[in-house]
Formats: structure tokens, C-alpha cells, sequence
């Protein structure tokens, strides 16, 4: 899933949801499975339950335990019963019969209904959280991500980066003001600026959010000018707000790096660089 699509299921689910015998969570899964199309939306849309949470939802309600051996007039009935636990606007909105479906590992969020996993697949936000948005909070283990820390950026105007010689520099947009430990959390665009602090408690890093950005569309990734990188969870990451202090793991790659992010968990680098600073900005310099 892009960056900006996790952020947004985050930010609606916040550290977890529920209501009765349901819960609402952001977890990473993928495998073989079971696939109910939405009706209304497109190709690919809806709900995705793993053959293990199948198998045992239907030995649980009709006491068979070899898939082929259950009727085929049965299935309708075994949906509804899974997904009537929610609520009708499930039930109404998806296939009566699946299909098989191996879904990509990645971050989905997660409906447990009745201790069956129910995979929300590119199901758009505002479809569903009109439906949960009375729920009560509740805290679950929220998957971790790897964030950027950058001193600034290039944007580029084509889909191969325009990189100089070696010895030759870039100048930085939204440069920071790297001797004081100040950055820019970055993923897949600028998300704040921050500034790195020692926790004095223990031997992690604390960072200080000290703006949150607006979000920013780029048409080609930019370059970026990699200071170090952070690992803290999605529920943070989603949640996070001017003043808050955040407890994270803190990467110091040993270098700094010219390099660009091509989707929400992959980088690519260009080499070493240095950072030299002028009365007009900051330079990234390929070393």
C-alpha cells in the first residue's frame, strides 16, 4: 500500500477499534485465502479472509472440516454468518460466494469478527469508517515502519534523477537546520519537521515533532539528502502532532546518502554525499 493510503487507514483507526465481538486493527498478512468482491466498486475491492480463518469458520458452523465436501448452497449462508457480525452494510456489500485468492503480504487493516480475520483490500476509507466510527478505542500491537530522516530535497522533472558528477552538488529544498539535530520525517513525501533528542531515561532517541507538514504531490520521486533513518509504528505515525515527543529506533547509517524513495518500503541510493552549507542554502555534495 502507498504511504498516503496507510496514513489515511491510520489515522481513522488510530491504535485499534472495537465494539462487542469485533475489532478493527492495522496488521501485516498476506497468503492463500478466500476473496469476496464488492458489488458496487471495482475489480478487486473487498474482503479477503486466509484459508485457515475459512476452514475453521466453516467447521465451527457446520462441523465440516474438508473444504470440497461443503456444499455449494451452503457458502451464502456460511458469509452471512461471518459477516452479519459487523453489521447488514458488510453483508449487503460484498459477493454471497468468493473465490480463491492469494493476497500480497503487506499492512491491511483488519476486521476480527468472531476471532475470523477479515482483510479490508483497497477498500476506499470513507466507505468504512462512517460504519466504525463509533467504536470504542483499544490498544493492539500496530505494525512498525522505516521513516526517512533528511537534511532536504531535489524534485525532479523526469522518471531517471538528474544526479551530478562526483565532486558536483545539489541545492537543498526545505533545508533544515541539521547542526541542531532538526530534519525532515520523510515518507514518500515530507511528513514533518522534527528534531532529535537523547532520552534521558534511556538509550533511545526521542523525536520531537516541531511542524507537521502539508501534504505535498510529486510527479516523479525527488532526491533526497538521507541523514539517518527511524523505525516507529504506523499508530504513531498516523497520530502524530505538532509538540508530541515519540520514542523511536534510530538508524545511523554511517553515511550520508543521495537516494530516492520509489514506493512506502523501498529505496534506492546514488551514492555518499556531504552536506555544505552557504549564505544561499545548503548544497548536497556527491562525494
Amino acid at each position: 500500500m502507498e504511504s498516503s493510503v496507510l496514513l489515511e487507514v491510520s489515522r481513522a483507526i488510530g491504535k485499534g477499534l472495537e465494539a462487542q465481538n469485533c475489532r478493527l486493527e492495522i496488521k501485516s498478512i498476506g497468503g492463500d485465502g478466500m476473496f469476496w468482491q464488492h458489488q458496487n466498486l471495482a475489480e478487486g475491492i473487498g474482503i479477503w479472509i486466509p484459508l485457515s480463518d475459512w476452514k475453521k469458520s466453516v467447521s465451527e458452523y457446520t462441523g465440516i472440516s474438508v473444504l470440497d465436501k461443503l456444499p455449494e448452497d451452503f457458502v451464502p449462508c456460511m458469509s452471512a454468518a461471518i459477516f452479519e457480525v459487523v453489521g447488514q452494510w458488510l453483508v449487503e456489500s460484498v459477493s454471497e460466494t468468493p473465490s480463491s485468492y492469494t493476497l500480497e503480504q503487506d499492512v491491511y487493516p483488519i476486521l476480527t469478527l468472531n476471532g475470523i480475520r477479515c482483510v479490508l483490500v483497497r477498500w476506499p476509507v470513507n466507505e468504512w469508517q462512517p460504519m466504525v466510527s463509533h467504536w470504542a478505542p483499544c490498544i493492539t500491537d500496530s505494525p512498525s515502519v522505516s521513516l526517512s530522516l533528511i537534511a532536504g530535497y531535489i524534485p525532479q522533472t523526469q522518471p531517471q534523477p538528474d544526479l551530478p558528477e562526483v565532486g558536483n552538488g545539489l541545492w537543498l529544498d526545505s533545508e533544515t537546520d541539521i547542526e541542531q539535530s532538526q530534519a525532515i520525517l520523510w515518507w514518500q513525501r515530507p511528513l514533518a519537521k522534527v528534531r532529535m533528542q537523547d532520552d534521558p531515561d534511556s538509550e533511545e532517541k526521542v523525536m520531537v515533532i516541531e511542524e507537521v507538514l502539508t501534504e505535498i504531490d510529486f510527479h516523479y520521486p525527488p532526491l533526497l539528502a538521507e541523514l539517518a533513518s527511524v523505525s516507529l509504528s504506523l499508530a504513531d505515525v498516523g497520530t502524530m502532532a505538532q509538540g508530541d515527543g515519540i520514542p523511536v529506533k534510530f538508524v545511523n547509517h554511517g553515511q550520508l546518502s543521495l537516494c530516492r524513495q520509489t514506493d512506502a518500503s523501498h529505496k534506492e541510493s546514488f551514492g555518499n554525499i556531504t552536506l555544505l552549507r552557504s549564505p544561499d542554502g545548503l548544497i548536497a555534495k556527491l562525494i
